[in-house]
């Protein structure tokens, strides 16, 4: 199983180790905030997806700041 992540994610693995700990701190803030987002997404709340919409901006905007090459494609 670790053979078959390793194939399939070991760039990105490799590239989340390089990480600072605040780049990996946004990175999972970001993560965990979308995450939320799509659990709150089917729910009747109107209220609840607001919260989650505001947190996965905040998110995003501080992935932004915070990991490099974040918002580009590879080439």
């Amino acid at each position: 199983m670790k053979e078959l992540i390793t194939i399939l994610y070991g760039q990105e693995i490799e590239e989340f180790k390089s990480f600072t700990w605040k780049q990996k701190l946004a990175y999972i803030y970001f993560v965990v905030s979308f995450a939320l987002f799509l659990l709150c997404a089917c729910c009747n709340s109107i209220v609840a997806i607001i919260v989650a919409l505001v947190n996965m901006l905040i998110a995003l905007a501080v992935a932004f700041e915070h990991i490099p090459n974040f918002n580009k494609e590879d080439e």
